[in-house]
């Protein structure tokens, strides 16, 4: 089966309602991931549907704080680059939750105008990819990432939509 734009669809099995390459239990709790997670809008969100946040990594201190003061038992890294969010699939398993959605609001200078549309030039410019990788290699099984019109618009100047499909 495919996806409307012709990718590769993921396969779930109706009754349990998990991937058949999926390594988690389903007994487990499903809970969130938090990257470049700011203020943590999309955890604040994503409580409101009843999924918990047990994640948050974000590098600016005050947003950090504020992230962990919504989220006091989330575990914690500072820079995604310092690559602390490895081992979180593996704490969490042992807690009994699994990371079933990633959010991450990636820098999004790099395509928009606001932000010079420095692309590759942009030390930032691999956020998005990376990001999708740190998604796999946490075993989510959905990735909710912020977007700016000039990612999917002007992918044929700068190919980051592309190559996020890709990753994914």
């Amino acid at each position: 089966e495919t996806n409307f734009d012709g990718t590769k669809a993921h396969k779930y099995d109706a009754v349990t309602l998990k991937s058949s390459s999926d390594e988690y239990d389903v007994s487990c709790e499903d809970v969130v991931a938090e990257l470049w997670a700011g203020v943590g809008q999309f955890s604040r969100l994503l409580s409101d549907a009843g999924l918990k946040t047990a994640a948050v990594c974000e590098i600016e201190e005050n947003e950090r704080r504020l992230c962990m003061h919504r989220t006091p038992e989330a575990l914690e890294a500072v820079d995604f680059y310092h690559y602390q969010w490895k081992s979180w699939k593996a704490q969490l398993l042992e807690k009994g939750q699994a990371i079933r959605v990633v959010a991450a609001g990636f820098a999004c200078v790099t395509v928009s105008k606001a932000g010079q549309q420095g692309r590759e030039a942009d030390p930032r410019s691999a956020q998005g990819v990376d990001t999708v990788r740190a998604g796999a290699d946490m075993g989510t099984w959905i990735m909710l990432m912020e977007n700016v019109m000039e990612l999917k618009t002007y992918d044929n100047l700068h190919g980051l939509y592309t190559q996020l499909q890709q990753e994914m």
